[in-house]
């Protein structure tokens, strides 16, 4: 089970209808699941998240405190990602983002917003560090 891409590098064919139910998921912005077995495709999943409650108050926010260039950054295929992106009002998207290469792979990414004060940044974003055992 994987993405198409995945499945391509592994033998499995997609045929013309299923890049077609490829497309149409991902412009519906859904992510595509694939499964197979041996190398025939015998499913496909589209799984979508919802934006998350309060993103765009957010996304306001910081365009209130100045912030102009705000960047969408996922591992998802472009047309999942446009449709969040357009939801929220970012224009630039950097999509097929794999963490899997970097010491941080698999650590907790925590994102906390809160209020800005006069003695706190807008945001703050911490990472586990990795373990370098």
């Amino acid at each position: 089970m994987g993405s198409p891409a995945l499945l391509r590098r592994h033998g499995v064919d997609l045929t013309e209808d299923a890049q077609g139910w490829t497309d149409r998921l991902r412009a519906d912005g859904e992510t595509v699941s694939c499964l197979a077995h041996d190398e025939d495709l015998i499913g496909m999943l589209g799984v979508s998240d919802a934006v998350r409650v309060g993103a765009e108050t957010v996304v306001q926010q910081l365009r209130d405190l100045g912030v102009s260039r705000l960047i969408l950054l996922t591992g998802d295929a472009q047309e999942t990602a446009q449709v969040v992106a357009d939801t929220l009002g970012i224009t630039e998207v950097h999509t097929h983002a794999l963490l899997e290469a970097s010491p941080w792979a698999g650590t907790p990414l925590t994102s906390h917003w809160r209020p800005p004060t006069s003695h706190s940044p807008a945001t703050t974003c911490t990472r586990s560090p990795p373990s370098w055992n």
